[in-house]
Protein backbone atom coordinates (compact mmCIF):
# COMPACT_ATOMS: atom_id res chain seq x y z
CA UNK A 1 0.00 0.00 0.00
CA UNK A 2 1.06 3.45 -0.20
CA UNK A 3 2.12 5.34 2.91
CA UNK A 4 1.99 9.51 2.45
CA UNK A 5 3.40 11.89 4.76
CA UNK A 6 2.38 15.41 5.89
CA UNK A 7 6.17 16.42 4.08
CA UNK A 8 4.97 15.02 0.91
CA UNK A 9 6.73 11.99 0.73
CA UNK A 10 4.86 9.03 -0.76
CA UNK A 11 6.18 5.32 0.06
CA UNK A 12 5.02 1.94 -1.45
CA UNK A 13 5.27 0.13 1.75
CA UNK A 14 5.67 -3.39 2.29
CA UNK A 15 5.00 -4.09 5.91
CA UNK A 16 4.93 -1.57 8.99
CA UNK A 17 5.39 -1.93 12.98
CA UNK A 18 3.55 0.40 15.64
CA UNK A 19 5.08 1.89 18.52
CA UNK A 20 4.23 4.62 20.90
CA UNK A 21 5.42 7.72 18.53
CA UNK A 22 6.40 6.18 15.83
CA UNK A 23 6.17 3.71 12.95
CA UNK A 24 8.98 1.63 11.22
CA UNK A 25 8.55 1.16 7.45
CA UNK A 26 9.71 -1.59 5.53
CA UNK A 27 9.41 0.04 1.99
CA UNK A 28 8.53 -2.18 -1.25
CA UNK A 29 12.34 -1.65 -2.02
CA UNK A 30 13.45 -2.85 1.47
CA UNK A 31 14.51 0.30 2.59
CA UNK A 32 14.06 0.38 6.09
CA UNK A 33 12.94 3.66 7.94
CA UNK A 34 11.12 5.09 11.15
CA UNK A 35 8.46 8.14 10.45
CA UNK A 36 6.84 10.15 13.30
CA UNK A 37 3.01 9.54 14.00
CA UNK A 38 2.51 13.08 13.42
CA UNK A 39 4.24 13.47 10.30
CA UNK A 40 1.66 10.47 8.58
CA UNK A 41 -1.23 11.81 6.71
CA UNK A 42 -2.80 8.95 5.26
CA UNK A 43 -2.61 5.57 3.77
CA UNK A 44 -4.24 4.31 0.54
CA UNK A 45 -4.52 0.31 0.19
CA UNK A 46 -6.43 0.81 -3.36
CA UNK A 47 -3.08 1.10 -5.39
CA UNK A 48 -3.70 -1.24 -8.27
CA UNK A 49 -7.45 -1.43 -7.68
CA UNK A 50 -8.52 2.79 -8.54
CA UNK A 51 -6.82 5.31 -10.84
CA UNK A 52 -8.16 9.00 -10.93
CA UNK A 53 -8.58 10.50 -14.00
CA UNK A 54 -6.56 13.66 -12.27
CA UNK A 55 -3.70 11.21 -12.42
CA UNK A 56 -3.45 10.34 -16.18
CA UNK A 57 -2.41 12.46 -18.35
CA UNK A 58 -5.08 12.63 -21.36
CA UNK A 59 -4.08 11.34 -24.77
CA UNK A 60 -6.08 14.45 -26.42
CA UNK A 61 -7.89 17.20 -24.83
CA UNK A 62 -9.63 20.34 -26.93
CA UNK A 63 -11.23 23.18 -25.17
CA UNK A 64 -13.29 25.13 -27.63
CA UNK A 65 -14.33 28.90 -26.36
CA UNK A 66 -17.71 29.80 -27.31
CA UNK A 67 -16.57 32.94 -28.76
CA UNK A 68 -13.58 31.92 -30.66
CA UNK A 69 -9.82 32.87 -30.23
CA UNK A 70 -7.09 34.70 -32.93
CA UNK A 71 -4.35 31.90 -32.95
CA UNK A 72 -1.92 34.14 -31.28
CA UNK A 73 -4.15 33.85 -28.22
CA UNK A 74 -2.21 31.15 -26.63
CA UNK A 75 -2.77 32.02 -22.49
CA UNK A 76 -5.95 32.58 -22.72
CA UNK A 77 -6.54 28.98 -24.39
CA UNK A 78 -4.86 27.61 -21.68
CA UNK A 79 -6.75 29.34 -18.79
CA UNK A 80 -9.70 27.30 -20.48
CA UNK A 81 -8.05 24.40 -20.55
CA UNK A 82 -8.82 21.33 -17.76
CA UNK A 83 -7.14 21.43 -13.91
CA UNK A 84 -6.15 18.82 -12.16
CA UNK A 85 -7.50 18.44 -8.16
CA UNK A 86 -8.26 21.86 -8.39
CA UNK A 87 -11.03 24.74 -8.92
CA UNK A 88 -10.64 27.26 -12.19
CA UNK A 89 -9.47 29.98 -8.98
CA UNK A 90 -7.03 27.79 -7.37
CA UNK A 91 -8.65 26.16 -4.35
CA UNK A 92 -10.12 22.69 -3.72
CA UNK A 93 -12.60 21.21 -6.05
CA UNK A 94 -15.98 21.76 -4.19
CA UNK A 95 -19.94 20.84 -4.88
CA UNK A 96 -23.21 22.31 -3.37
CA UNK A 97 -24.53 19.38 -1.47
CA UNK A 98 -27.82 19.05 0.73
CA UNK A 99 -27.95 17.68 4.13
CA UNK A 100 -30.34 15.47 6.15
CA UNK A 101 -31.94 19.02 7.33
CA UNK A 102 -32.26 19.28 3.95
CA UNK A 103 -29.67 22.78 3.68
CA UNK A 104 -27.25 23.10 1.13
CA UNK A 105 -23.55 23.15 2.31
CA UNK A 106 -20.38 23.34 0.35
CA UNK A 107 -18.32 20.04 0.21
CA UNK A 108 -14.77 19.70 -0.65
CA UNK A 109 -13.06 16.98 -2.75
CA UNK A 110 -9.22 15.82 -2.64
CA UNK A 111 -9.05 14.85 -6.18
CA UNK A 112 -11.03 15.51 -9.69
CA UNK A 113 -11.28 17.52 -12.44
CA UNK A 114 -12.81 21.58 -13.32
CA UNK A 115 -13.65 21.65 -16.82
CA UNK A 116 -15.27 24.08 -18.96
CA UNK A 117 -17.55 24.16 -22.04
CA UNK A 118 -16.77 22.58 -24.55
CA UNK A 119 -14.68 20.62 -23.53
CA UNK A 120 -13.69 17.18 -25.34
CA UNK A 121 -11.16 14.93 -23.37
CA UNK A 122 -10.20 11.40 -24.24
CA UNK A 123 -7.96 8.82 -21.82
CA UNK A 124 -6.30 5.35 -22.20
CA UNK A 125 -8.15 3.08 -19.83
CA UNK A 126 -5.34 1.19 -17.93
CA UNK A 127 -6.06 -2.71 -18.12
CA UNK A 128 -8.63 -4.31 -16.08
CA UNK A 129 -10.84 -1.49 -15.24
CA UNK A 130 -14.21 -2.14 -14.93
CA UNK A 131 -15.93 1.11 -13.76
CA UNK A 132 -16.02 4.58 -14.32
CA UNK A 133 -17.29 6.60 -11.40
CA UNK A 134 -17.53 10.61 -10.44
CA UNK A 135 -20.07 13.16 -9.29
CA UNK A 136 -20.57 15.80 -11.46
CA UNK A 137 -21.72 18.87 -10.67
CA UNK A 138 -21.35 23.26 -11.26
CA UNK A 139 -18.91 25.12 -9.85
CA UNK A 140 -20.23 26.22 -6.29
CA UNK A 141 -19.62 30.03 -7.18
CA UNK A 142 -20.97 29.92 -10.58
CA UNK A 143 -23.70 27.35 -9.98
CA UNK A 144 -26.58 30.06 -10.27
CA UNK A 145 -25.68 30.44 -14.21
CA UNK A 146 -24.04 27.26 -14.73
CA UNK A 147 -25.32 24.32 -17.12
CA UNK A 148 -23.91 22.16 -19.31
CA UNK A 149 -23.90 18.51 -21.40
CA UNK A 150 -21.69 16.18 -20.94
CA UNK A 151 -21.55 12.94 -22.24
CA UNK A 152 -19.69 10.06 -21.26
CA UNK A 153 -18.22 7.39 -23.84
CA UNK A 154 -16.43 4.32 -23.86
CA UNK A 155 -14.16 4.02 -26.70
CA UNK A 156 -17.40 4.68 -29.19
CA UNK A 157 -20.10 3.79 -26.84
CA UNK A 158 -22.30 6.34 -25.52
CA UNK A 159 -22.56 5.20 -21.71
CA UNK A 160 -24.08 8.12 -20.03
CA UNK A 161 -26.09 11.32 -20.83
CA UNK A 162 -27.20 14.19 -18.82
CA UNK A 163 -27.71 17.82 -18.44
CA UNK A 164 -26.09 19.53 -14.92
CA UNK A 165 -27.21 22.17 -13.94
CA UNK A 166 -25.71 24.34 -11.01
CA UNK A 167 -29.25 25.00 -9.41
CA UNK A 168 -29.86 21.24 -9.31
CA UNK A 169 -27.82 18.91 -6.94
CA UNK A 170 -24.97 16.68 -8.24
CA UNK A 171 -25.23 14.17 -10.19
CA UNK A 172 -23.73 10.63 -9.18
CA UNK A 173 -22.36 8.84 -12.59
CA UNK A 174 -21.06 5.23 -12.44
CA UNK A 175 -21.19 3.38 -16.13
CA UNK A 176 -19.52 -0.61 -17.14
CA UNK A 177 -16.64 0.56 -18.74
CA UNK A 178 -15.65 -3.19 -19.32
CA UNK A 179 -13.08 -3.92 -22.30
CA UNK A 180 -12.45 -0.41 -23.34
CA UNK A 181 -9.77 1.27 -24.09
CA UNK A 182 -10.12 4.52 -24.25
CA UNK A 183 -12.14 7.06 -21.77
CA UNK A 184 -13.78 10.41 -23.91
CA UNK A 185 -15.35 12.96 -21.61
CA UNK A 186 -17.16 15.78 -23.59
CA UNK A 187 -18.75 18.56 -21.64
CA UNK A 188 -20.34 21.02 -24.19
CA UNK A 189 -22.41 24.28 -24.14
CA UNK A 190 -25.65 24.57 -22.09
CA UNK A 191 -28.77 26.42 -22.06
CA UNK A 192 -27.36 29.37 -20.40
CA UNK A 193 -24.71 29.35 -23.48
CA UNK A 194 -21.09 29.46 -21.60
CA UNK A 195 -22.07 31.46 -18.97
CA UNK A 196 -20.61 30.04 -15.73
CA UNK A 197 -20.30 26.92 -17.54
CA UNK A 198 -17.21 25.50 -14.72
CA UNK A 199 -17.81 21.84 -14.52
CA UNK A 200 -17.08 19.78 -11.17
CA UNK A 201 -16.07 16.03 -11.44
CA UNK A 202 -15.22 15.22 -8.09
CA UNK A 203 -13.57 11.65 -7.49
CA UNK A 204 -13.90 10.96 -11.30
CA UNK A 205 -11.83 7.55 -11.26
CA UNK A 206 -11.72 4.21 -12.94
CA UNK A 207 -12.17 0.87 -11.28
CA UNK A 208 -11.44 -2.51 -11.16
Amino acid sequence: FLLETTRGAALAVRRLHFTQDNVAVETAAGLQTKILLSDLRAADYSQGKLVYLSDLQPIAVKWTPYIGLPAAAGFVHAFGLPREDLAYHGSALTLLTKGENGRQSIQSFRKGLAIRSRTDLVYRIPRQMTKFVAVAGIDPESADQGRVSLEVYADRKLLWQGEIDGRKEPQTIEVDIRGARRLRILVDYGENLDYGDRLHLAEARVLK
